[in-house]
């Protein structure tokens, strides 16, 4: 059994050379909850035209079904678009600097970051019955700088990222000060 080699670090486009990623996370899958719920209704929809044609031997089934096999494939396209626009949004954390990447459907990215220099205050919210439940909330970053809080919205587990930022950061600012 071959053994895979660990010496290949992860990367992300506009990486530093002595950076490195610490964490990566993303929002909770249960932000698809909606686009698969509505995905839903427009399958129960579609169909109600081929079970009205169907039942009463209309001569318009063939056209029901084409309206249905339409709108299955606009469906998955759909679903499609809006897993890709959840997979490709990250948060990284690196030894310098937290990148949030937030890809908006097929052709639309925005990156920002926020240097650990610039951070003032770290929190988590975890907010609501799901939210508790399935243990995801919003980390806020409030930077020195008053340019804006900086929101990485519903990601698993939000304590455990706010604490590893903090640390970074901390971790940043006594080698810093020591030089």
């Amino acid at each position: 059994m071959a053994k895979r080699d660990n010496s290949k670090r992860r990367q992300f486009p506009g990486q530093h050379a002595d950076e490195e990623i610490l964490a990566v996370t993303r929002q909770f899958p249960l932000v698809l909850r909606w686009p698969l719920i509505w995905g839903l209704l427009i399958i129960a929809i579609s169909l109600a035209p081929w079970a009205i044609a169907y039942s009463n031997n209309y001569n318009w089934l063939n056209l029901a079904i084409l309206w249905m096999i339409i709108n299955i494939i606009i469906l998955i396209v759909y679903w499609l678009i809006r897993w890709i626009s959840w997979y490709y949004s990250v948060y990284i954390l690196t030894n310098y600097r937290i990148i949030t990447i937030k890809q908006n459907g097929l052709f639309n990215r925005e990156v920002s970051e926020l240097t650990l220099n610039n951070i003032q205050n770290v929190n988590y919210q975890i907010k609501g019955i799901q939210a508790s439940f399935f243990k995801f909330g919003n980390v806020i970053i409030e930077t020195l700088s008053g340019g804006g809080d900086l929101e990485l919205k519903k990601i698993y587990r939000p304590i455990r990222f706010q604490q590893k930022i903090l640390n970074t950061a901390h971790k940043l600012s006594s080698t810093q000060t020591q030089k």
